[in-house]
């Protein structure tokens, strides 16, 4: 297997460049005995065995894709067949509009008619709960989810409180109580009052975070928010992940991409929300809805195909200073008597506790992130903006996000970096083309509170993270050399809805063009990036997806593949009849190119469709049963934990680590 890209730094080179500065310090003074234990040989050393570590993640990640039924890895087959890869005809750049197929935020469509609610999206998870957890209801989720910010004993006796592990979340503090605790406390008519005040501010596409190897369809996340005084907004952020009903084939997500690509031609907004709406709450043919308590859940969507991964729900809290975003996980734990139903704090992805940067400091996690943040340096140091990134192992990760500044503000990577008297970190950061302080704030815009807020952390002033490439069709220019800015901390604002000038731009399908503030960092770099995802999916060819039987036993995986090859025999002459077309038109392309590959697509698919209903048929007659419809199943998924909230929440951040960090099909996992 070759090493990725991020393992591409000489090991060699390190432990000479190690050498070098070690000697030259040396020479010019007797370090501290600090610094000598944490030297940049030691340092280097460790790095050698942290490559290790990633290599068995990096494997890790393979074995879960080989797990899935349509992935092209491993078990060979007994026999060849043809992908039948067809090239569709070619979606342009116009087609697509950022702000109807990839984040929805013009009132026009939000307010057509079709319910966004905050209350309707409760209510859709709390019906798929009540089977295991009777009386589960839209305002106990609320209550729930705002109860974990206040101290035990809280409102909901089963919640999972602040307080818990000694106000700890993967073993790193939390602020404990915060003010948001307040939205779970009174009567029902008045937490009633509190739902209906948060207004669905965005749909948003994020196909690009499918996992690697198309394991699911990316996330497609609901965005809520409530005005408060002032700065005292509040938002909750529902990222599902969509299973992928062929996972491991890219294909199965094509209906997906073809449905978000399908709003920019739409320009009334009614009809729009209709389709989103049948999307998120009652799913396209072959798939799950996407709002589903499985899709946020510490488990995901397992079955004979594999599991899907799951997503999360978010918050980004402003009721009380210093500003927090944090991260939850669905679980039903029915580990200790009757069936419970919370929404779990777990680490916040990518986001490193802080002083972990600074390599004076003796906790204990310390070493290893650090010898990972170097071992990763070529991914930091990448020339493309939206390429930036490192994987943090969840361990690293600290329980919440903060981007304000405040007592016991420990959340600037560079200048944790800069507090520490031993300079072997700094020097293997800076080792490259970037300097140690450019390496830092690039860690720092993938972080939660570095990209909501770069200017607290000067990540916005000139030089900031070096000269990057930026995605093509960004309207900022070819090159940036620092990250861009947020709305007031957020991407979307929960302001009152105003005239956007992206909007009102096409009077057409936006009218007056009234819509939620989005950043300049989506506008010009973000929305520009998923553009180009969204086309090269729509413009790659199209190749058929190939089941492996691996759900089968061997003897039962064996008969599979032979009636699979005798059906297959049956179609081969319509199928190679396909492909010589198909080459025909490649080799020389007529007038009607687009029309042709069209309509061969759409033969194609009839006869896959007739191909696969005569396999279903004869291997159910067999006594083989596909678990396609498994993937449609509805019936939440529940795990056995504990019976204590406070144990569950330390219970769940271990599951979610039983997995590497997310890997996306872009290469990373950017929750921006």
């Amino acid at each position: 297997m070759s090493k990725p890209r991020w393992m591409a730094i000489s090991l060699i080179a390190l432990l000479i460049l190690a050498g070098t500065l070690i000697y030259a310090q040396t020479a010019k003074k007797t370090t501290t005995a600090t610094t000598t234990k944490v030297s940049t040989a030691s340092l280097a050393q460790r790095v050698v065995a942290r490559q290790a570590f990633l290599t068995e993640q990096e494997q890790r990640r393979l074995q879960i894709e080989n797990t899935l039924e349509f992935s092209p890895r491993m078990s060979p087959r007994p026999f060849p067949i043809p992908q039948l890869c067809l090239l569709p005809p070619a979606t342009p750049a116009a087609a697509i509009d950022p702000h109807r197929s990839l984040f929805v935020h013009d009132r026009a469509t939000l307010d057509a008619g079709p319910d966004f609610s905050l209350r309707r999206t409760l209510s859709q998870i709390a019906g798929q709960v009540v089977p295991a957890v009777p009386g589960t209801n839209a305002l106990s989720i609320f209550r729930q989810l705002w109860d974990t910010q206040n101290a035990a004993p809280g409102v909901v006796a089963s919640s999972p409180h602040c307080t818990d592990n000694g106000s700890t979340i993967n073993g790193y503090p939390i602020q404990c109580p915060r003010a948001e605790g307040q939205e779970a406390l009174g009567p029902p008519p008045l937490v009633n009052q509190r739902i209906d005040q948060y207004r669905v501010l965005a749909l948003v596409n994020r196909l690009d975070l499918a996992h690697s190897g198309w394991r699911n369809c990316g996330e497609h996340r609901i965005i809520y928010g409530k005005r408060g005084v002032g700065p005292a907004k509040n938002l909750i952020i529902f990222e599902a992940v969509l299973p992928n009903p062929k996972p491991g084939c890219r294909e199965g997500c094509l209906p997906v991409a073809q449905f978000w690509r399908s709003l920019s031609a739409i320009n009334n907004g009614l009809t729009r929300a209709q389709m989103l709406e049948n999307f998120y709450y009652n799913g396209l043919p072959g798939f799950r809805p996407v709002v589903h308590v499985d899709h946020y859940s510490a488990t995901g969507v397992s079955g004979g195909y594999g599991s899907s991964g799951s997503g999360q729900i978010r918050t980004n809290q402003f009721l009380q200073g210093p500003w927090t975003l944090k991260e939850f996980k669905t679980v039903i734990d029915c580990g200790g008597g009757p069936c419970v139903f919370n929404l779990v704090p777990i680490m916040v992805k990518v986001n490193p506790f802080g002083t972990l940067w600074n390599e004076d400091d003796p906790h204990v996690n310390g070493p290893d992130f650090r010898a990972d943040t170097v071992a990763q340096l070529a991914r930091l140091s990448s020339g493309e903006l939206m390429k930036i990134g490192y994987d943090v192992d969840l361990k690293h990760d600290d329980g919440e996000s903060i981007s304000q500044f405040a007592p016991g503000f420990n959340e600037n990577y560079r200048d944790q970096m800069n507090a520490a008297a031993a300079v072997g970190f700094r020097a293997l950061l800076g080792s490259g083309a970037l300097s140690a302080n450019q390496i830092a704030n690039r860690a720092l815009t993938q972080s939660c509170h570095g990209c909501h807020q770069p200017s607290t952390f000067g990540l916005n002033i000139p030089g900031s993270i070096g000269t990057v490439n930026t995605p093509v069709g960004s309207p900022a220019g070819p090159t940036t050399d620092r990250w861009p800015n947020a709305a007031n901390f957020v991407h979307v604002d929960t302001n009152i809805p105003n005239v956007r000038p992206e909007l009102a731009a096409n009077p057409a399908a936006f009218g007056p063009g009234l819509g939620q503030i989005i950043s300049p960092a989506l506008l010009d770099f973000f929305l520009p990036d998923r553009k180009n995802f969204l086309l090269g999916q729509l413009n790659a060819p199209r190749c058929t997806c190939i089941p492996r039987f691996i759900f089968l036993a061997p003897e039962l995986r064996v008969r599979a593949f032979e009636i699979e090859k005798r059906i297959q025999e049956q179609f081969a002459g319509k199928l190679e009849d396909l492909e010589r077309r198909s080459a025909e038109i490649d080799v020389e392309p007529p007038e009607d190119d687009a029309k042709l590959r069209e309509q061969l697509l759409e033969e194609r698919e009839r006869i896959l469709v007739e191909r696969d209903r005569a396999l279903v048929a004869e291997l159910g007659r067999a006594g083989i049963k596909l678990p396609e419809d498994e993937m449609l199943d509805l019936k939440a998924r529940t795990v056995k934990l504990t019976e204590s909230a406070a144990a569950r929440t330390k219970a769940v951040n271990e599951l979610v680590k039983k997995e590497p960090p997310r890997r996306t099909v872009t290469g990373s996992f950017r929750s921006h």
